[in-house]
């Protein structure tokens, strides 16, 4: 009679120390924030300031494009990049590059930084500053007259020591929403451990005298 009362004790307080330490692990889980962000290949075509650019390179008013469009396909919309230069590859509609002397001009940070030769897709975008980049790509023809038919993307150069950092307190994010026990948790457990232990001891030692 005394064995199954002990057994039943000791369930019971191993019942318990489970559903607190259940309970303790769910609290501490983190509920992940919802995604506002952008979605990577989506151009932010009213994030730039129209007049900084205008400011800077001022070639005169653009001309209709006529159904000519351009499109940066390389790098990615929000790619980030751990240096200050860049390839950045277009791809064009109803306007044939080197066909009449149509071509693209390349605008970093609203300066003019390069044109294309030919029939050349691809310049090098290079100087970015650390942190958001604005890249545009601009249709011209053989008189260098820039056409309304442009295409804007932002790129994010990270230093070395800013991508270290950065992974670093990502890193430390992670490890603190990790869900875990708590240390004042853990001290319960033990203590309830130990006077498991300590009543199975009893319990033996008692059933040991009778016998």
């Amino acid at each position: 009679m005394l064995r199954k009362s002990l057994v039943a004790i000791v369930g019971m307080l191993l019942l318990i120390a489970f559903a607190f330490a259940g309970s303790a692990r769910a609290d501490g889980t983190p509920t992940p924030e919802p995604d506002h962000g952008h979605m990577e290949g989506t151009p932010e075509s009213e994030h730039h300031d129209e007049g900084t650019i205008e400011a800077e390179h001022d070639h005169g008013p653009r001309l209709a494009a006529n159904g000519a469009t351009v499109k940066i396909i390389a790098p990615q919309h929000n790619a980030m990049l751990d240096r200050d230069s860049v390839i950045v590859r277009v791809e064009t509609t109803n306007w044939p590059l080197g066909v009449e002397g149509h071509h693209w001009h390349l605008l970093v940070n609203g300066k003019e930084q390069g044109m294309s030769q030919g029939n050349a897709p691809a310049l090098q975008a290079h100087d970015l500053q650390p942190g958001e980049n604005f890249i545009e790509a601009v249709l011209s023809n053989e008189l260098h007259q820039e056409l309304d038919a442009t295409h804007k993307i932002t790129v994010h150069y990270a230093t070395t020591a800013q991508a270290a950092t950065a992974n670093q307190a990502a890193e430390t994010t992670a490890a603190a929403n990790a869900p875990g026990l708590s240390s004042g948790v853990v001290i319960v457990l033990v203590g309830i451990v130990s006077a498991v232990a300590a009543i199975l001891g009893i319990g033996f030692a008692v059933t040991r005298k009778k016998a």
